[in-house]
């Protein structure tokens, strides 16, 4: 983001001047407070503690995520992604299901940190077919613990067999 120090028109703290006339319909104050407000998300040590850089148009961005992350911690490993959200956690990820020679086939997750306590929900979906091309894959997740989750895939259509390389990417959400 730009700070206006130095520009021609502009005081010599970086202010918009009252005059000559402004050339927007906001008055000088409203459009200092503002680039004030932004100014500060970006450079306070609190928001995204960076010097201002006038090529670069992501700082404003950039500072919102850093100070979501800084909120909401994220642990990641092997297993997938947690998201602390302070009363409950959201956890993500990927998990391969193994060719079975019919038309369904189990799966077990394990989340990345543990639950307080039993997840409340945990859901997926196929990234493609059971055997590619048209057939879907089907991701029901019923049994649930602290720690993990088991499911069942099945195939759309049963006369298929499920083969390997399949992925079902999950989600969970349960108390912190």
């Amino acid at each position: 983001m730009r700070d206006f120090t130095g520009v021609s028109g502009a005081t010599d703290d970086g202010q918009a001047k009252v005059t000559p006339a402004p050339a927007t319909r906001w008055t000088p104050e409203v459009a200092n407070a503002i680039v004030q407000e932004l100014k500060k998300v970006i450079t306070d040590p609190t928001g995204g503690n960076v010097a201002l850089d006038p090529g670069d148009n992501g700082q404003l961005l950039a500072a919102i995520r850093h100070m979501f992350l800084s909120a909401f911690p994220v642990t990641s490993n092997a297993y997938g992604h947690a998201i602390d959200c302070g009363t409950f956690k959201v956890q993500m990820g990927l998990v391969e299901v193994v060719a079975t020679g019919s038309s369904n086939a189990t799966f077990d997750i394990t989340f990345p940190v543990p639950f307080g306590a039993a997840a409340w929900h945990c859901s997926g979906n196929s990234t493609e077919g059971a055997r590619g091309g048209w057939n879907a894959m089907t991701v029901v997740v019923p049994y649930l613990t602290d720690t993990g989750a088991s499911g069942i895939a099945d195939a759309a259509n049963s006369t298929q067999a499920i083969i390997g390389g399949r992925y079902i990417r999950w989600i969970a959400v349960g108390p912190s």
